[in-house]
């Protein structure tokens, strides 16, 4: 995504469709967060067991969105957030509870 002003915009920034993106996956990502923390909470190592689910659900997440912006023949936007960016932060969310895993063991 260029960060440029482009028409109809008085300065760079997000634009109404990269800001409705990042609504979304904000939205996601606390939704999968309140759902994977009861059953966390439920085992012998909360931390660990809410980083492996919160590793799973985000990689599945992350395989759902990319086959649904394959099968719809999304376009890469060069100026929006679009589905391709989506699916890129839920595989940078996977890597980085993959890695604070590594940490703990």
């Amino acid at each position: 995504m260029h960060n440029r002003a482009g028409p109809g915009q008085t300065y760079p920034g997000l634009d109404d469709q990269s800001r409705h993106h990042v609504g979304i996956i904000l939205r996601q990502v606390a939704i999968v967060s309140v759902i994977c923390l009861p059953f966390a909470l439920a085992s012998a190592d909360p931390l660990k067991e809410y980083l492996m689910l919160l590793r799973v659900a985000f990689g599945f997440s992350a395989l759902v969105v990319t086959v649904t912006a394959t099968l719809t023949r999304a376009r890469l936007s060069p100026t929006s957030l679009c589905i391709w960016d989506h699916g890129a932060a839920l595989l940078l969310l996977k890597l980085g509870y993959s890695l604070a895993l590594a940490r703990l063991t």
